[in-house]
């Protein structure tokens, strides 16, 4: 299970139904994300709004320990550490001059892959990107390219090229609060991800409609329930109604 910013999903040993009503300082502590393969729980500790460390679970055992790195107000490392306190993947983020993404290299050191992705911000407000493989020195194989659309400071499609496969997602989402919406840097590294992607800088997705062509399209819906301050604590999948996420704060 990789730990992004992406990812993160998380609870504390706290209430669910948080009562604070200062939203600028409400951060996810912990989440439990229950699927058939088992139960996923993560644990975060933060230095005020700056998140530190966060301790990922599998059924109650201990396997991966991220720890984050800034500069300023910038997340520039995660190093994720194994159960035997092995260095497992380390996440780079490189910034250009206007504080925005110009590189994301992820070190996978169980596999010796390295994989990196460049980003170039276009006039129209689209996000261009190249995505890279190769070895943990060197990753100057393509392997796909992607457009990133926003609306309302949220990815709202996405256009992956893999060869001549041509793949669009497209999100639709809530107007209530994401869990990791304070967290300083998160809303920087929303569409830095391999593989999964997902984006919640502000608000939670409801919809992902993925086209691709030949095939037919895949539609994910998920359903939240609130609490007072409309930060999620119970995150569900409608095609997939044992697989749920609960939030902590």
């Amino acid at each position: 299970m990789s730990i992004t910013f992406l990812m993160l999903q998380a609870c504390s040993s706290g209430d669910s139904g948080s009562t604070n009503t200062d939203n600028n300082t409400i951060l996810v502590k912990k989440t439990i994300e229950t699927n058939p393969q088992g139960i996923y729980t993560n644990v975060y500790e933060y230095n005020g709004n700056k998140i530190i460390k966060v301790n990922c679970s599998f059924n109650n055992n201990l396997i991966r320990t991220a720890l984050y790195t800034y500069s300023g107000n910038l997340v520039t490392e995660v190093n994720i550490f194994g159960n035997s306190n092995n260095l497992v993947e380390k996440d780079i983020y490189n910034y250009n001059s206007d504080s925005k993404v110009a590189s994301f290299i992820e070190l996978d050191y169980l596999n010796n892959i390295g994989s990196r992705a460049t980003y170039t911000y276009n006039s129209n407000g689209t996000i261009s990107s190249a995505e890279y493989e190769g070895s943990l020195t060197s990753q100057t194989t393509l392997k796909e390219t992607k457009t990133i659309t926003f609306s309302n400071g949220e990815v709202s499609s996405l256009i992956e090229q893999i060869g001549t496969t041509t793949k669009t997602s497209n999100y639709t989402y809530d107007n209530k609060n994401s869990p990791g919406k304070n967290i300083l840097g998160n809303d920087k590294l929303s569409y830095c991800v391999f593989r999964t992607f997902t984006s919640e800088t502000n608000h939670n997705i409801i919809k992902i409609n993925k086209v691709q062509s030949g095939l037919s399209n895949m539609v994910s819906n998920f359903q939240y329930t609130y609490n007072s301050n409309d930060y999620p604590t119970l995150k569900s999948s409608v095609e997939y109604p044992n697989q749920t996420t609960q939030y902590f704060y």
